[in-house]
């Protein structure tokens, strides 16, 4: 049995994807997976014990099927007041409460620095859309959502100069690495799973740029600067425990 994506339902004890697999013990089970998990209740290496074969990140960038990457961060100070809202606030009409368009105008940057090249914009909240698009529609920049088969289709026929993403329907599986090399994060997750996926849709095999260019945009003193470094701490937990497991299995 081959189990594709097996760090996710395959890794957790009170999965469904566990129950089959349990139902087909004396079968010999074979896990696929480029992000392996190792936290609480899903591990991965704890239930497929050991590697059958391993395939680091440095030998498909040198052997032509990942590109390089780099990463970009653009910081820039709160507004002049030095007013941030804590976080899920908003005023006395439930609306959100806008402070600055700085970030708006970064991405504007960005975009045009991109000359002509797709840009591919990750955005978190419902209201940092609306503001995106507003922003897009007043440049009048062509731009399209990832939302179905057929935008996905458009952009990766380079028929899409502007595509918005969110990192929840960036999952496993979905190629994007055709319609551009350009990732912009205007607003970013939590987790470290769709972080690392939605970077993973242009960041594969089959994508022909020698370069893909990760640009985060952070406003210093706020929730950005939170999550950055939640995702690092994330990673770098992730990468040690890993690490620790393969020592104890000697693999």
């Amino acid at each position: 049995i081959i189990i594709d994506e097996c760090h996710r339902g395959g890794a957790k004890d009170e999965s469904n994807w566990r129950a089959i697999l349990n139902y087909f013990e004396s079968a010999v089970q074979l896990g696929l997976t480029a992000t392996p998990r190792v936290d609480q209740n899903a591990n991965t290496y704890g239930y497929f014990t050991h590697h059958a074969y391993e395939y680091s990140l440095k030998q498909g960038i040198d052997d032509g099927f990942l590109a390089p990457y780099r990463v970009i961060r653009v910081f820039f100070d709160r507004d002049i007041e030095g007013f941030v809202p804590y976080d899920g606030q908003l005023d006395d009409n439930g609306e959100v409460i806008q402070i600055h368009d700085r970030k708006l105008d970064a991405l504007e940057d960005i975009i045009e620095a991109a000359n002509g090249k797709p840009v591919l914009v990750a955005y978190w909240f419902k209201h940092d859309l609306e503001r995106i698009t507003a922003r897009l529609k007043k440049l009048h920049i062509p731009f399209s959502r990832l939302d179905d088969s057929i935008s996905i289709r458009r952009w990766n026929n380079g028929e899409i100069p502007v595509a918005l993403i969110h990192p929840a329907s960036a999952g496993h599986g979905l190629n994007l690495q055709s319609g551009g090399s350009t990732l912009v994060w205007f607003g970013l997750t939590w987790s470290l799973e769709l972080y690392q996926q939605t970077v993973a849709r242009l960041w594969r095999q089959g994508q022909t740029s020698e370069t893909v260019v990760v640009q985060h945009i952070v406003t210093k003193g706020t929730i950005d600067n939170r999550i950055m470094k939640a995702l690092s701490q994330k990673e770098h937990t992730q990468t040690a425990l890993i690490d620790a497991v393969k020592a104890d299995l000697k693999i």
